[in-house]
């Protein structure tokens, strides 16, 4: 995940452990600044989606109109879910994260990598404030909070682009899971966050359930390792597609779901011992 450098806000009454998390995740808190919106999420202001779809093509000419609408859902899935990872792992109030409450902004970025320039679109939030709860939200409330984001969106998006909703709520899924994978990482519990969001999902039903996505772990020997170290980590395998290999020049992605099991253990396993290599360097 890309962080940007970004302002989280100038209330005065945050922890350094959520200026720390709304720096990272993007988020403003107070007051709506102008240039975020709610329109997206609602759907109600004519050409909001053209104009976000437009963004994604600026930053990624090759697009055309189905793989920037999965683009778009990919990224705005991951972006928003890893929000509402925090809040829900954390025990925030998750009620400033309705279409109605949640402020968007989407910019584009560039990134430094393998020797070339790379622009994508990430997306900036705008939450009235943090409320931390002490108290863990039942699945099914956390999984309707998940679904209404995105509910007046993929309709609408499944008709501008000719992709079918069901393909672009699996992105959602692919953005919800990854993103709590992420997060607890981050704060080194994985066994716990990866059992919460299969929960959220299951609870969720149709459309964000699916057979397709999981979590694996993947392991390195010693004796195969390039640090002659055991390497391992925990990845979520994707239920949808991105659409990325549609790129001229372009592959399936790392996790792809058109990939077979073999083939991903593969890629997976050789990231690890080249990340290992990085890391050493």
């Amino acid at each position: 995940m890309t962080v940007s450098v970004f302002n989280p806000g100038t209330a005065t009454s945050l922890t350094d452990v959520e200026r720390a998390a709304c720096d990272q995740l993007k988020i403003q808190i107070g007051d709506r600044p102008a240039a975020f919106s709610t329109d997206l999420l609602l759907q109600r202001t004519t050409g909001v989606l053209k104009a976000a779809l437009s963004l994604h093509q600026q930053a990624e000419p090759k697009l055309d109109d189905k793989a920037a609408g999965a683009y778009l859902v990919n990224r705005l899935a991951w972006d928003l879910s890893a929000v509402l990872a925090w809040l829900d792992l954390n025990h925030y109030d998750l009620s400033v994260l309705t279409p109605e409450a949640l402020g968007v902004h989407a910019v584009i970025e560039r990134e430094w990598h393998k020797g070339e320039w790379h622009r994508y679109v990430v997306y900036q939030f705008s939450l009235t404030d943090l409320k931390p709860t002490g108290e863990s939200l039942p699945p099914d409330v956390v999984a309707d909070y998940a679904y209404r984001l995105f509910e007046q969106l993929i309709p609408a998006l499944a008709r501008e682009v000719r992709l079918s909703a069901n393909a672009l709520w699996r992105l959602v899924t692919d953005g919800l899971t990854a993103a709590y994978l992420y997060v607890s990482k981050e704060q080194q519990q994985p066994g716990r966050a990866m059992a919460r969001v299969r929960a959220v999902v299951e609870a969720a039903g149709k459309p964000l359930a699916n057979k397709q996505w999981q979590f694996n772990y993947y392991s390195v020997a010693a004796e195969d390792s390039p640090t002659q170290q055991p390497l391992g980590n925990w990845f979520r395998a994707r239920g949808g597609c991105c659409r990325y290999y549609t790129l001229e020049g372009k592959d399936y992605c790392t996790s792809c779901v058109h990939v077979s099991e073999d083939e991903r253990r593969e890629r997976l396993t050789r990231y690890l011992c080249n990340h290992a290599i990085d890391a050493e360097g």
